[in-house]
């Protein structure tokens, strides 16, 4: 028994909804003008390559759509805040095709670690200079 050997000629050519490509970089400028979560999300969703309704962003992230609304919105009705999950960030860059979110993140890390970590050091140097005038009395 023999059975038929595929070919390009025999084979037929599915359509798919879309192609799924690496998630690209946003311009720093777009990361470092958004103030909080609710507008990064609000921005990603604008800024990207499909436009889904929430119910679709919702079920491919795992939440209901009243929740991604909430995400989307920063808060509920009662004033309670509303965060993405950190498990749903790399789904959500894939969706929306860039890495506004994650470059956000870094962007805000980078604003807290520089500041604090300015204030660290000169405490740090006034401490060591007390210290010295200190061990330099004691002598």
């Amino acid at each position: 028994m023999s059975f038929p050997v595929s070919s390009v000629a025999t084979q037929e050519e599915l359509p798919l909804m879309c192609l799924m490509e690496k998630p690209r970089a946003i311009e720093n400028e777009i990361v470092a003008a958004i103030a909080d979560e609710a507008g990064l999300i609000r921005k990603a969703i604008e800024l990207s390559r499909f436009k889904f309704m929430e119910k679709t962003y919702a079920g491919y992230l795992g939440l209901s759509p009243s929740q991604f609304s909430k995400i989307k919105n920063g808060r509920d009705g009662a004033g309670k805040v509303w965060h993405l999950p950190i498990t749903a960030i790399a789904r959500f860059e894939c969706l929306v095709g860039h890495t506004l979110l994650t470059q956000w993140i870094a962007h805000q890390r980078d604003l807290m670690f520089c500041e604090d970590l300015r204030e660290l050091h000169e405490a740090e140097q006034k401490a060591a200079a007390l210290r010295a005038k200190l061990l330099g009395r004691a002598a």
